[in-house]
């Protein structure tokens, strides 16, 4: 990127676009650069006050929206039967997701379909809880809890619904349209 001279505010926009990815905040944030870049230019104190009081608003918005459903990241824990005896005590779905180092489509997954804001507003409308299974090392423990959720192969994604019933098994790869409606479908039933 070479910088220019700006031209107003339709300039410094194609500038800022440059340095933004959709959803990121990106764009606030680079707007928020350039507003204190004019802020230093301003001459009045009320202008330099009024300019620092829309740039304390745009950090607080960028800030607020950083949360971990705002970027499509889920609170993952680890598998435990303490953790599904809670869920059922609570009347809570659970999704358990069995991956391992190893697994390149597990790793795709991951950093796609379940990062996705899509299954991070699924899930928190259903308050379900998420837990992994990561089984790179195999163990007997493991395998029996694979068999358990009725799973052979990895990638595999299983919910369980508040009864503790295994209500969808998904496993490959899958979109996260498909994943979002088993957790909808998951969340709706009793």
């Amino acid at each position: 990127m070479i910088w220019r001279k700006s031209n107003g505010p339709a300039s410094a926009l194609q500038h800022i676009r440059f340095f933004s990815r959709p959803g990121s905040g990106g764009d606030l944030l680079c707007f928020a650069f350039w507003l204190g870049i004019l802020i230093v230019k301003i001459r009045t104190w009320s202008g330099r006050i009024t300019g620092l009081a829309a740039l304390g608003l745009i950090m607080g918005i960028v800030w607020a929206g950083s949360g971990v459903y705002s970027r499509g990241e889920l609170a993952w824990k680890s598998y435990s039967e303490s953790e599904i005896k809670q869920a059922m005590a609570d009347h809570r779905p659970v999704m358990i997701e069995f991956t391992a180092d190893w697994c390149l489509n597990c790793k795709v997954l991951e950093q796609t379909v379940l990062k996705s804001r899509e299954i991070a507003a699924a899930v928190e409308m259903t308050g379900m809880i998420s837990l992994r299974v990561d089984i790179t090392r195999v163990s007997e423990e493991n395998k029996q809890l694979l068999i358990r959720y009725k799973g052979y192969a990895l990638p595999y994604l299983v919910l369980v619904d508040q009864n503790g019933t295994i209500s969808h098994r998904l496993t490959g790869i899958f979109k996260a349209k498909t994943l979002a409606d088993a957790i909808i479908k998951t969340g709706e039933s009793v």
